[in-house]
């Protein structure tokens, strides 16, 4: 079992003590990483987005009081520039205003709500969040109004090319009457899914290298075309000045 960490982990404590933790036998809280592109160009420059989103819709009428993730497979070659909550904020009560918030209008816990560029390794750690009150919190939400937490990035340009993914691990979810849902352990409430990703090259327009004979007729037509513009203004003027 892995070792959980913040708030989340003393809830999840509490839940064991009292002897409830055992109650995660329901159908897994589904989280995942989505991409809304899943083609990457490796150029250093373009900016993407990935988002965590997680579904509830089979526990129905359960209310969710915390959500704790990291995000792994965060490689080298991926620069990662921004981490935020769903409303653009990190670190505050909210309430959130983004109806695709996973806590839409759910006061938080400032010191337990954000989504982190902290980087460990290859993984991006800290990322929590936990209601105001443990006794209430959202329910049946689906990956439409699921957001957790959104990330922004650049691919350098020496990736290595082809299909890849983030991952997620060190999930716990926990509800208001102190259920843990968790991952990676198998059978213990949450299912991660992962968008995968395909990496590209930059598009590189390349312009032929014209030959010394080339050169030449390419600057003959040039002549011709500016020597057939002032002969056709000549014309123009001369046809005015009769009228």
């Amino acid at each position: 079992m892995k070792t959980r960490k913040g708030l989340t982990g003393i809830l999840a404590s509490v839940a064991m003590i009292a002897g409830l933790s055992g109650k995660v036998t329901y159908s897994d809280v589904v989280i995942k990483t989505e991409l809304p592109q899943a083609d990457l160009v490796a150029d250093g420059t373009t900016v993407y987005q990935l988002n965590i989103r997680a579904d509830t819709t089979q526990h129905s009428g359960v209310k969710f009081n915390s959500a704790e993730w990291d995000v792994s497979q965060v490689n080298p070659y991926i620069n990662v520039l921004s981490a935020t909550l769903p409303d653009g904020t990190n670190n505050t009560s909210g309430p959130s205003a983004n109806t695709e918030d996973f806590f839409y209008n759910f006061l938080m816990d400032a010191s337990f709500n954000r989504a982190t560029t902290t980087l460990s390794g290859t993984d991006l750690t800290n990322n929590v969040r936990i209601t105001n009150s443990p006794s209430d919190g959202p329910s049946d939400k689906t990956f439409s109004n699921g957001l957790l937490g959104k990330y922004t990035f650049t691919v350098n340009q020496n990736a290595p090319l082809g299909q890849n993914n983030f991952g997620l691990f060190n999930v716990t979810f926990t509800d208001t009457d102190f259920n843990v849902y968790y991952s990676p352990d198998i059978n213990n409430g949450v299912t991660v899914q992962n968008d995968t990703y395909n990496i590209t090259s930059p598009v590189v327009c390349d312009v032929p290298a014209l030959t010394p004979l080339g050169g030449l007729a390419l600057a003959g037509l040039m002549i011709g075309a500016g020597a057939y513009s002032i002969r056709k203004g000549l014309e123009e003027r001369r046809d005015y000045s009769k009228k």
